[in-house]
């Protein structure tokens, strides 16, 4: 019993430490991949504020989660190279244009295992709409040979027309972006004489901190761009999250009569709010394989998982092997003597 405890506190503390990827930031500020946006956002609670540059914008933005669904934010963007009148003294000493600008997206359906995350989004919705875009996008995890996001979505403004892009999941700190982006030069004040080589996008993302992130792309055949954004957790979401209990049902008893406890177990942990979940056997251990979704804290998902074990009994198991994830990406991996199990 103390083993357990211990080891459950362990995991806690090493979480407080652990780096988990968040969603990228894109050039304008919004949940992205570098021009385009996805339709993931920022976690609820969270505020996110952050600067990016690629000629010729440099941007301050700041950015929010509200709710289970809302994201809203505003961008500030210097132009490069570009004056509000030259000729007008009353500007004399103001620098370079200036521009800000609001923008939302409210995600329609989250994504889970079988389906697609979708949202739909507007930027730059009120004031000079120098950067006016509306859209409808779609994005979808693939947990194959290499882990990676998926995005396709349509958009009408700055972007016009059929967007798509990628995100390699590389490492939990490092991911690998691409995206085809068709951005109208002639509607972006400050781009009219800019060449284009290409509407494709590369870069890196790195994370080495789980509340900082960096991004380094090269963008339109001929420019580099970089962004650096800071994600900081404001104590709790704005609708505080119900507690989770697991009832057992008429069905639950008799799927534990039939000795398909394995089964049970994962459609115990998608109540409980775990996701890319995969419980087995192997030998004579016991694998629960799982996404903590639904808990703030690591330890509590634990607590959780080990719980569900109260009523079952699996004959000749001598260890039970925790793998928790990360989006379907395996992070930690928690081994637990079967003994203290029970006694728990």
């Amino acid at each position: 019993m103390k083993k357990l405890i211990n080891i459950i506190s362990l995991l806690s503390i090493f979480y407080i430490f652990q780096v988990n990827a968040t969603e990228i930031i894109s050039n304008f500020g919004r949940t992205g991949l570098i021009e385009n946006p996805t339709a993931y956002k920022v976690e609820d609670g969270h505020l996110l504020f952050g600067s990016s540059y690629v000629y010729p914008y440099w941007r301050f933005f700041v950015n929010a989660g509200f709710f289970p669904a809302l994201e809203i934010g505003g961008t500030v963007t210097v132009i490069r190279d570009l004056k509000v009148d030259p000729n007008n003294p009353r500007w004399s000493g103001y620098g370079n244009y200036k521009d800000k600008a609001f923008f939302a997206k409210y995600q329609l359906l989250p994504e889970t295992e079988k389906y697609p995350a979708i949202a739909i989004g507007y930027d730059d919705f009120h004031g000079t709409k120098l950067f006016e875009n509306k859209y409808f996008v779609i994005t979808k995890y693939i947990d194959g040979f290499i882990p990676h996001n998926l995005t396709v979505g349509y958009s009408k403004g700055t972007s016009e027309g059929i967007f798509y892009g990628a995100e390699v999941l590389l490492h939990p700190k490092l991911s690998f972006i691409w995206e085809y982006s068709p951005l109208k030069k002639e509607k972006l004040k400050g781009m009219e004489n800019e060449i284009v080589k290409t509407k494709s996008n590369i870069g890196l993302k790195f994370q080495p901190l789980s509340w900082l992130q960096t991004s380094l792309t090269f963008q339109r055949g001929k420019r580099w761009g970089i962004n650096i954004s800071f994600d900081v957790p404001m104590g709790k979401p704005w609708l505080p999250h119900k507690p989770k209990y697991f009832i057992l049902t008429e069905e639950d008893v008799k799927m534990i009569k039939q000795n398909r406890q394995t089964e049970f177990f994962e459609k115990a942990l998608k109540k409980l709010d775990f996701e890319y979940s995969k419980v087995y056997i192997k030998d004579n251990t016991l694998y629960i394989e799982t996404s903590n979704k639904g808990y703030f804290f690591e330890s509590v998902a634990v607590n959780k998982i080990v719980l569900i074990l109260k009523v079952l009994y699996i004959p000749n198991i001598k260890n039970v092997v925790i793998i928790l994830k990360d989006k379907n990406i395996p992070i930690t991996r928690l081994k637990i003597n079967a003994i203290d199990i029970n006694n728990y």
